[in-house]
């Protein structure tokens, strides 16, 4: 709106927008925070000093995050956010030594509609960089979440805030996301225990490919990321390791 210096509430812009086949309250209904204009940050409701932190949508002053206007107009700016980093496929990646009927497998299971993959195994089998082989040959970015760096003084509503913008991130940059879950404090747990519910919202919303790294998949990841693709990344068996030495050393 370009209305820099003042934010109306809720109902202004509901009353504004309504006619004869949408009413205001219709409007208002597509602001709350479960609706996808406020689940993915596309808009921000602020809070009133006569109602705290439970501000009803109709009294809340509403804005457009200034990433949201730079990309309508085309500018796209990497946005830093706690806890994520995006990786850019400059230049050539190495190539991985995997046996070549898996990697095939995971290329494949990317190809398909909102691919949601589990990659469980022990570290450094090099997962997050053969999601980031696929995301080159294909021109595209990954976004990657490190579950590890959550510090336990975060709250729940922060926690969510900061999911909202990685997916709201993900989906601006076109990004293939990557969660890194790791182990993480029990109290880390707990919090993530306690966004499960609309995190899984945003997820089964989100339509690009989601990958989750983990050791093995307990029930808080099951709980936040649902009953996804699991696939057990192995160590290669003695009898291929040799001639993947070779290649490699080659």
């Amino acid at each position: 709106s370009g209305l820099n210096s003042t934010i109306f509430p809720g109902w202004f812009y509901a009353d504004l927008l309504a006619d004869d086949e949408i009413s205001s309250t219709d409007i208002l209904a597509l602001l709350e925070p479960s609706r996808a204009l406020r689940m993915y940050a596309l808009l921000e409701a602020g809070r009133q000093t006569d109602w705290g932190s439970l501000t009803p949508v109709l009294q809340a002053p509403l804005s457009v995050p200034n990433r949201i206007a730079s990309s309508l107009v085309g500018i796209q700016t990497d946005n830093t956010i706690e806890y994520a980093e995006i990786w850019h496929p400059n230049g050539e990646m190495p190539e991985l030594m995997f046996e070549s009927g898996f990697k095939k497998q995971i290329f494949r299971l990317f190809r398909r509609v909102k691919p949601r993959l589990m990659m469980l195994g022990t570290n450094g089998f090099g997962r997050r960089s053969l999601a980031r082989q696929y995301a080159a040959s294909q021109n595209l970015c990954t976004l990657e979440i490190d579950f590890c760096q959550i510090t336990p003084d975060e709250s729940p509503s922060r926690l969510l805030a900061l999911a909202s913008l990685w997916f709201r991130e993900a989906r601006l940059c076109n990004a293939i996301m990557i969660f890194r879950c790791g182990s993480v404090s029990s109290e880390v747990r707990a919090l993530l225990e306690q966004i499960s519910g609309r995190f899984r919202q945003m997820l089964e919303h989100h339509p690009g490919a989601v990958v989750m790294i983990a050791e093995r998949a307990d029930h808080l990841l099951k709980k936040l990321f649902g009953n996804e693709t699991e696939i057990y990344c192995q160590t290669p068996p003695r009898s291929m390791q040799h001639a993947l030495w070779r290649k490699a050393l080659e």
